[in-house]
């Protein structure tokens, strides 16, 4: 009966554990696609301004 109650537990912290360590796993997952979106963004509104910089350094060449 003992054995048994303690083969349980046992059984239940290994599956938290499975569980914190796939939640820790999707956290993390989770993090680097957001700074990674977040850097694609940065990176898109630079080009934009440098596109928008040369537009307007073009437009005063012409004049």
């Amino acid at each position: 009966q003992r054995i048994g109650r303690s083969e349980k537990a046992a059984q239940s912290v290994r599956a938290k554990k499975e569980r914190h360590t796939m939640s820790g796993f999707i956290k993390m997952l989770f993090t680097a696609f957001a700074q990674s979106i977040t850097s694609f963004l940065y990176l898109l509104i630079l080009l934009m301004v440098y596109a928008e910089i040369k537009k307007n350094a073009r437009l005063e060449e012409s004049w």
